[in-house]
């Protein structure tokens, strides 16, 4: 019947305009989103790198297909420190109003005493004293991120590269990049482990950044599903040699770079052949019995039949009901304890002493205990680690700091000063005199390298602050 085709006609059109709209909202962000992309390779004064600019390039490309509005409208290339900082000055000012920032940076990066610093092309510094004034911190596109007030921050670094300045007078730079603390609601992800160098690539990309532009296209893929899969990606690429890191707060709410898992789209019925009026099965009735010869074997059968009918059927799940399974999973034997870190100190990473796994990092600003398996764990400072640290099942282990280690300060040198210890010869840290902070240190005994004789057996004792006059 013509009736029946128009209606059917009619719904098959709604199923696809709602699956429509289901893919149009599931890739289009109900947020704002803002991005800095930069990709410095062409340096001044120090070896070019071939693919930042490429890698640049590809994430913002990728970044703008998935909604974002790029700071100066594209990929920033080739900055020198004057166009860095001004466009790390538009981007937080571009921030305000925005759910969701992300910066990216391809190119030489390095830390010095910890910190870590991006690199403009224009950079040359000759002494440690130039790096303030000729790189540029990453804790101030952090800063910029923070004072905006975004929901979802993310600090994305391909910078692990050599360290371009060598055998310059830096003392303490190092290649790769420290380990840096996520502030709240952020996500910081380094194209390599801290304190690791990443590869360049061969292919006219990074391994990091090609995979990452991959991994943003995925639809389905949540934020840490995207960096995970990254992670894996350039593990596979690079033999195991390259693996991503990745540093993150708690962060509310969920967030898609190409949307959300598509929902399931509602089945349209099928269609009926124009003219003809949809099958409907009549309930049919029983079978009559065999024919049989005689009334007794007749009745032999009817009776059989009887006997069939009363068999009870097997009992049927409910529609409403449903199946459960459960699932257990086992603590790690000997149970669970707790390590908390308090004193003077910022961060403390905490791994297992056999292993060296990183069990959880104590973060002064969260001040939350790590919880860890029974057993033996090391603390592992800046500039010295800590051992023999035991924890007994459901013990809230807490570490005074200030029973372990003291400080060495220099207030009247001229110069840097390296602090070794005394007996391994092993460097614990260095006197910066511009910043002039005080080196913390284990218990035990120093000698201080200055740049043309040494002082030894400068003895430093629990909680206890050694000036050198």
């Amino acid at each position: 019947m013509r009736w029946y085709h128009n209606i059917t006609v009619v719904l098959s059109v709604v199923a696809v305009a709602m699956l429509l709209l289901v893919r149009t909202a599931s890739t289009q962000p109900a947020e704002r989103r803002v991005a800095l992309v930069i990709g410095n390779g062409q340096y001044q004064h120090v070896p070019r790198l071939a693919n930042p600019t490429h890698d640049a390039q590809l994430i913002a490309e990728t970044l703008t297909g998935a909604g974002f509005t790029l700071v100066g409208g594209k990929a920033q290339l080739d900055l020198d420190k004057m166009a860095f900082d001004r466009m790390v000055q538009e981007f937080g000012n571009t921030m305000p109003g925005a759910e969701v920032a992300l910066f990216y940076y391809a190119g030489h990066g390095l830390q010095v005493r910890g910190t870590n610093y991006l690199v403009p092309v224009s950079a040359n510094p000759t002494k440690e004293a130039d790096v303030d004034f000729q790189l540029v911190q990453t804790d101030l596109v952090l800063r910029q991120m923070e004072l905006a007030g975004t929901r979802l921050n993310l600090l994305i670094l391909d910078a692990c590269r050599n360290n371009p300045f060598a055998g310059r007078g830096l003392r303490a730079a190092a290649g790769g990049l420290a380990q840096m603390q996520a502030p709240e609601g952020t996500l910081i992800s380094y194209a390599t482990q801290p304190g690791n160098v990443a590869q360049d690539g061969t292919d006219g990309h990074s391994p990091y950044s090609k995979a990452l532009a991959s991994a943003f296209r995925k639809p389905g893929l949540d934020l840490f599903a995207v960096f995970n899969e990254t992670g894996l990606e350039v593990k596979k690429r690079t033999g195991g040699a390259q693996q991503p890191w990745v540093s993150s707060s708690p962060i509310a709410g969920q967030f898609y770079f190409a949307g959300a898992p598509a929902q399931r789209p509602p089945t349209a019925p099928a269609e009926t052949p124009q003219g003809s009026a949809p099958s409907v099965t009549s309930p049919q009735p029983p079978s009559p019995p065999p024919n049989v010869a005689n009334a007794e074997e007749r009745g032999k059968a009817v009776a059989q039949d009887k006997q069939e009918v009363a068999q009870p059927s097997p009992p049927q799940a409910k529609a409403s009901e449903t199946t459960t399974t459960q699932k257990v999973i086992k603590l790690p034997q000997g149970g669970l304890g707790t390590i908390a870190v308090q004193g003077t100190i910022d961060h403390v990473d905490i791994l297992d002493q056999q292993t060296g796994k990183e069990m959880g990092t104590w973060n002064v600003i969260i001040k939350k205990p790590v919880q860890v398996p029974v057993g033996t764990f090391k603390l592992k400072f800046p500039n010295f680690e800590v051992k023999g640290i035991e924890v007994a099942r459901g013990e809230n282990k807490v570490i005074d700091v200030d029973t372990l280690v003291g400080w060495i300060s220099i207030p009247k040198s001229q110069d840097h000063v390296d602090i070794l210890d005394q007996q391994t010869g092993k460097e614990m840290g260095t006197w910066n005199v511009i910043i002039k902070k005080p080196v913390q240190v284990p218990v035990g005994t120093y000698r201080l390298k200055f740049p043309n004789f040494t002082v030894d057996n400068v003895v430093v004792e629990a909680g206890q602050k050694v000036a050198i006059e």
